[in-house]
């Protein structure tokens, strides 16, 4: 067996009813991609689990280069799923807009609302020989930076979409594009 840390980044799809086996894919922090086959803690994995959330697992190999689930470390069973609200909330709409289609250009637009005191977060889609159109994503109240670099990170390690910042100054925009 072998011990497993990465982000979910396929949707999870069931296989077999009888038995339930689910499969999806699991990137660790070097970009590797695992494809992942879950069977002992099915109906509670597709329950809690969305991509983009992290994990953590023991896991074994079959012959065809899958992984199968074997089960969850002890320590992080209590604390399976650690992200940010505002970050799950965030690529769950963005995953609902993000069709990949060609000749398109997606982007996270992150404005600086310095009269309501917090960050607001808009999808930026703009196809071929058309306006661009913004979705409103998400409003983030804690009013610090800190945070909002958590939320941007956790976005990050999902999507790698292009990020432009509004009303920030130049400082800000260097620290929160900094990678620690």
């Amino acid at each position: 067996m072998q011990k497993l840390s990465g982000i979910i980044t396929s949707s999870i799809k069931i296989i077999s009813y009888s038995p339930l086996l689910m499969r999806f894919q699991l990137t660790d922090r070097r970009q590797q991609k695992y494809n992942m086959l879950i069977h002992t803690h099915a109906l509670r994995f597709f329950q809690e689990a969305r991509p983009g959330l992290a994990l953590t697992a023991l896991v074994r190999p079959n012959q065809r280069g899958q992984w199968w689930f074997a089960s969850l470390q002890s320590s992080t069973r209590k604390c399976w799923f650690k992200m940010n609200a505002d970050a799950r909330v965030i690529l769950q709409r963005i995953q609902r807009y993000f069709k990949k289609i060609p000749n398109t250009y997606y982007a996270i637009n992150i404005v600086d609302d310095r009269f309501d005191d917090c960050y607001n977060f808009f999808f930026i889609v703009h196809k071929k020989n058309s306006r661009p159109h913004s979705i409103p994503l998400r409003r983030v109240t804690p009013y610090d930076l800190e945070s909002l670099k958590e939320v941007v990170r956790e976005v990050r390690k999902v999507y790698q979409l292009t990020i432009k910042y509004t009303g920030f100054t130049t400082e800000q925009i260097r620290w929160l594009q900094s990678p620690k």
